[in-house]
C-alpha cells in the first residue's frame, strides 16, 4: 500500500507539471495566433485616408471635371437654344419647347454651383484624417476600432462619389434628351443638345 501512494505521489506531480505546460503552450499559442486582418493589411485603412488627404485639393478639380463636362454642355446647348429658337416657334402648342432653354441652362447651373460650392469646399478624406488622428492607438482593440472607423470613412466617401455619378448622369442626360427634342431641325442647337446628352 505505501509502496502504491509513493508511486501515485511520484506519478501525480510530473503529471501536473505536463498538463500545466501544455496549458500554457496552448494559451501562447492562441495568443499568438489570433490576428485581426485590418491589422494585418499593408496599407492600413487609417495610412490610406492620411495619404488620400494629402493629394485631396490637389485632385479636386480632376474629380470634378465627369461632373463639370455635361453640365457645361448643357448649358451652353440651352444658351444655343434660346438664340436660334425653339420648335414652339413653328408650333405655338408645343408649351414645353419653350421652356427648354432655360432647363438647360438651369441644370448646368446647378451643377456648377453643386461643384464648386459644396463638393470643392467639402473634403471627406481631411475630415476623416482629423477624426481618427483623435482617436487612441495603444491597444490592439483601440487600433482595430481606430482602423474600423477608418473604413467606415473610405466607405462614406465611395458611396457619395457614386451617388454623385448616377444623378449627375441620369440629369444631364435627361436634359440633353429633353433639349433634342425641344431644338428644331437641321440647327446647331439641336447638335449640341445631342453631344450634351452622350457626354452625360
Amino acid at each position: 500500500m505505501k509502496k502504491f501512494q509513493a508511486m501515485k505521489s511520484f506519478l501525480t506531480a510530473p503529471s501536473v507539471l505536463v498538463l500545466g505546460a501544455v496549458f500554457f503552450s496552448f494559451t501562447a499559442r492562441a495568443d499568438t495566433t489570433l490576428e485581426y486582418p485590418e491589422l494585418s493589411v499593408v496599407p492600413r485603412a487609417s495610412e490610406r485616408i492620411i495619404a488620400e488627404s494629402a493629394t485631396e485639393t490637389n485632385r479636386s478639380w480632376q474629380n470634378h471635371i465627369p461632373l463639370l463636362v455635361p453640365a457645361t454642355m448643357n448649358f451652353l446647348a440651352g444658351v444655343v437654344l434660346q438664340a436660334s429658337g425653339t420648335k414652339a416657334e413653328t408650333d405655338p402648342s408645343n408649351t414645353g419647347a419653350k421652356v427648354a432653354p432655360w432647363v438647360g441652362m438651369g441644370v448646368g447651373a446647378a451643377w456648377w454651383a453643386v461643384t464648386i460650392g459644396i463638393l470643392d469646399r467639402a473634403q471627406p478624406y481631411a475630415s476623416a484624417v482629423k477624426e481618427i488622428s483623435g482617436m487612441s492607438a495603444k491597444t490592439p482593440r483601440d487600433q482595430l476600432l481606430r482602423e474600423r472607423r477608418a473604413e467606415e470613412e473610405i466607405r462614406a466617401a465611395g458611396n457619395l462619389a457614386r451617388r454623385l455619378k448616377y444623378i449627375s448622369a441620369l440629369s444631364n442626360l435627361a436634359t440633353g434628351v429633353y433639349l433634342t427634342a425641344s431644338a428644331q431641325e437641321n440647327e446647331f442647337s439641336k447638335y449640341l443638345a445631342i453631344g450634351a446628352a452622350i457626354s452625360s
